[in-house]
């Protein structure tokens, strides 16, 4: 009759299969924790000041909203930052990251015609004051965040036109290795899943924190 190693085999097949999709979720997950811990970690930039400081590069603001008000000072301020020269770059923020509790808030500031803030006090009581930053920014919520404060939430430029954080892989591979062996003494295979990667923050001026900044 048939041995048993082809069977055995057969069933390694699909498990190899599952194991390996395990392995590359876990790999893209921890490329993701990498990159928020990059807004949620202090992160030391070349001018030895950290990523978010508001005395040394001014893109920090207390935590309120979001709404029109905190995003309209946030655009401006970007906007104004220089390089060594001294001359206004003009960067716009194009994405707004929040915590999955504030993806409400966001999206509808976002998609808003009218300032959505009408409480007593705001000067919009009658809810006619323009939106002026509707459909400037695209809502980004992360879970990750929540885990870190339930209320902090930053702005970012566009990564394809400006520097912001850098994703590198050794040797430009980034897709997860799988490496697998039987085992020997007891029927099995050992799996291995690895990814050589980086991450850093290219630049202070690309990115503000509206919340408190990590030390």
């Amino acid at each position: 009759g048939r041995g048993p190693g082809p069977r055995r085999e057969g069933r390694r097949r699909p498990c190899r299969r599952r194991l390996a999709a395990v392995g590359t979720g876990a790999a893209a997950r921890a490329v993701g924790d990498a990159v928020y811990a990059v807004l949620t970690t202090a992160q030391t930039m070349g001018d030895t000041n950290v990523l978010f400081d508001a005395a040394n590069h001014n893109n920090v603001i207390a935590a309120a909203g979001p709404d029109v008000a905190t995003v309209y000072a946030i655009r401006t301020t970007m906007a104004l930052k220089t390089d060594a020269t001294g001359t206004a770059l003009g960067i716009r923020p194009a994405f707004l990251i929040c915590p999955v509790a504030l993806e409400g808030v966001a999206t509808t500031l976002r998609n808003a015609q009218f300032d959505p803030d009408t409480a007593e006090g705001s000067g919009n009581t009658g809810g006619n004051r323009p939106n002026w930053v509707a459909g400037t920014f695209e809502v980004v919520p992360e879970h990750r965040l929540d885990a870190d404060s339930a209320t902090d939430w930053y702005m970012a430029a566009s990564s394809t036109i400006y520097d912001t954080v850098e994703v590198a892989f050794l040797n430009g591979v980034n897709m997860p290795t799988l490496e697998s062996r039987d085992g020997f003494k007891i029927d099995g295979t050992e799996m291995k899943v690895r990814l050589d990667f980086g991450v850093a923050p290219l630049s202070w001026r690309t990115l503000f924190l509206a919340g408190t900044a990590p030390i």
